[in-house]
């Protein structure tokens, strides 16, 4: 009796705005591994390109430049205001 209950067992879920339901006895559906979906992200066309190496460039040179870029933004924005004050 009891193989006979689980059998027609069902179990109703919902997350969010999803709803479903899970029976006894189903093959549940396995989610990606996390290497998967990254190797998917990784080989995604539209942002393959943002992704790639810099080759002529060590990281720790590149990580540097990365950080300046707002130092230097910052100082050009106020160089361009001294020059309009310049204009007047």
């Amino acid at each position: 009796m009891t193989d006979r209950l689980q059998e027609q067992r069902e179990i109703t879920y919902r997350i969010g705005w999803r709803k479903g339901t899970i029976r006894a006895g189903e093959a549940t559906e396995a989610h990606p591994a996390p290497e998967d979906r990254r190797r998917a992200f990784r080989n995604d066309v539209r942002i393959s390109w943002v992704w790639r190496p810099v080759p002529f460039l060590p990281v720790p040179v590149v990580a540097a430049l990365f950080c300046l870029v707002p130092a230097f933004l910052f100082g050009a924005v106020v160089w361009l205001v001294m020059q309009l004050k310049l204009l007047e």
